[in-house]
């Protein structure tokens, strides 16, 4: 009998009963960590090396691009302005509209009575006509107290307005003067808005006449290189500069010859607007104009730096192994130990830098405490050895729950009790009010709702909350979502994942969707596995 079970369970067939499906259920993940570590505990490959010549390039705009975005300003008329519907219930058979009878609202001292200046019944119901500068809900009259309906347009922000079967959306709206985003050429027309059909007149539209040179149309909007921030009327304009430097490949940059620059010769990274590019091996031609391939007239300054590291080419063996893998891939593995040739120590392992996994090209620094500092290697050869410390770590963490589990882990073993004796328990989740939520915003997605569903049950939950799926279901958008009302409940995330790709896909969704004044995001792991995240990296944060 294990004490450590029966403490928990505090009865003797049901501790017997829980280590068993524990045991069952955790098996087949043993055999794993056990078939993995003995393949990976003695492997070790070797290479030679060569060292790269690098040329670095700082290349930043001229100009900042920025989107036009035509607005369109129009007044809707309103048949019924300062009409209201009398609501039936508050009336009697006894009722009869009088226009010399004037209303009466407000109460007390702040009560004052208005004239009705028109009436009509419409549908068996009465409405009448009072001209005030604020909306009335409520009136005395005629010995009643009436409830109102006010029948006179309301306009939000959130309102589609549709002319010609068009769809327009509002961007700002006072009153009925209201600005549609995109371009309207009828100076007056009807509309529909709330599945009603309204007049309206057109006050003012952008006019594409006035666009500076260095124009490109996209879609429905413009796009305009400028040193400054132009000025348009009836428009939104946007600096988008650093949004379209973030769609940057190498391949979208042109030579001087305009040909795109190739994957194999060059390496960028991004900061701010400045981006940096790097020759991946001494055979490219020197940089001396790039252009981009979406903005031909976009100009760029270049200027060349002096960089101080020193990478290494490594060489493919001309036996490989026969396990259908480069000899090379096993220094790009996930925890590679890589040691000089003579070196047995793990703890003399370098520490790498940065690593071009397709060109086999590694920075490697001596250890992790001059890790800025990058080295070539003494000898000609170096190795690598698989790092089987996660995996042992793994394996330490199935054994203490198999062996010898404490309160701590009551909820991982509640997952393996029998439901039917202890089922799990349900949680009501509270829902989300539609302006609170940040990336799942549009319900009319497949999936919206569902996503919805799970960040609300997981909000909830006082343990855990499984989110299973395919590839490409919205795993890592719901994921997303959950970070989000996780940080504005003032609650600190640990996000962790089998590898490393998996964290820097939700950190790239942080900077695609402009997160970063919510989420404040440190990632712990091997800077050479952050390529594009370097400035999410916990060591290049600490000061």
């Amino acid at each position: 009998m294990n004490p450590f079970y029966l403490s928990l369970c505090g009865d003797e067939s049901k501790s017997l009963k829980l280590q068993d499906n524990v045991l069952n259920g955790l098996t087949p993940f043993r055999n794993y960590l056990s078939n993995s570590i003995t393949a990976f505990k003695d492997k070790e490959v070797t290479c030679e090396w060569e060292a790269l010549a690098q040329q670095q390039f700082n290349i930043k705009p001229k100009q900042n691009i920025y989107q036009i975005v035509p607005l369109t300003r129009i007044r809707l008329i309103n048949p019924d302005k300062d009409w209201y519907r009398l609501n039936n219930a508050d009336l009697d058979d006894d009722f009869e509209v009088d226009l010399d009878e004037p209303v009466t609202i407000g109460k007390g001292k702040k009560s004052r009575k208005i004239k009705v200046t028109d009436s009509r019944v419409h549908n068996d119901f009465y409405e009448i006509k009072i001209e005030y500068s604020e909306v009335i809900t409520s009136i005395v009259w005629l010995g009643y107290t009436i409830t109102l309906v006010p029948l006179s347009l309301t306009v939000i922000n959130t309102d589609v307005v549709i002319v010609d079967e068009k769809r327009y959306s509002i961007d700002t709206c006072n009153d009925l003067v209201i600005d549609l985003f995109g371009q309207l050429n009828e100076k007056e027309g009807t509309a529909k808005l709330n599945n009603l059909t309204v007049k309206f007149e057109t006050i003012k539209t952008f006019s594409d006449s006035k666009l500076a040179t260095h124009v490109k149309k996209d879609v429905a909007n413009w796009l305009v290189l400028s040193t400054k921030t132009p000025n348009y009327d009836c428009a939104k304009i946007e600096d988008i500069t650093a949004r379209e430097l973030k769609n940057l490949t190498v391949e979208s940059l042109f030579d001087s010859k305009g040909k795109p620059l190739k994957q194999s010769d060059w390496e960028f990274s991004l900061n701010n607007n400045n981006v940096t590019i790097t020759a991946q091996h001494s055979n490219v031609t020197k940089l001396s104009h790039c252009s981009l391939g979406t903005y031909p007239d976009l100009e760029f300054d270049i200027k060349e730096e002096n960089t101080k590291d020193q990478w290494i080419q490594l060489i493919e063996p001309i036996n490989n192994d026969d396990s259908g893998l480069s000899v090379l891939d096993y220094f790009f593995s996930e925890n590679a130990i890589i040691l000089e040739s003579n070196q047995n120590n793990n703890r003399e392992a370098f520490h790498v830098i940065k690593s071009n996994s397709e060109e086999k090209q590694l920075l490697l620094a001596k250890s992790k405490q001059t890790k800025q500092q990058s080295v070539l290697p003494l000898y000609k050869t170096i190795k690598a050895k698989a790092d089987i410390s996660q995996l042992l770590k793994q394996q330490d963490a199935i054994s203490a729950l198999t062996s010898a589990p404490h309160s701590g882990h009551d909820g991982l073993l509640n997952l393996f009790k029998d439901q039917t004796s202890k089922p799990w328990q349900h949680t009501e989740s509270e829902p989300l009010e539609q302006d609170k939520w940040k990336i799942l915003t549009d319900i009319r997605f497949k999936g919206c709702l569902e996503q919805r569903d799970f960040v609300q049950k997981a909000l909830a939950t006082p343990d855990f909350a499984i989110l299973d799926g395919p590839p490409g279901t919205g795993k890592t958008t719901s994921i997303l979502e959950l970070i989000v009302q996780l940080v504005r409940q003032g609650k600190k995330i640990l996000l962790t994942a089998s590898t490393h790709a998996a964290i820097n896909n939700v950190l790239e969704r942080i900077d695609n969707k402009e997160l970063d004044n919510e989420v404040f995001a440190l990632r712990i792991g091997d800077a050479h596995n952050a390529q594009g995240l370097e400035h999410y990296q916990f060591d290049n944060l600490i000061i």
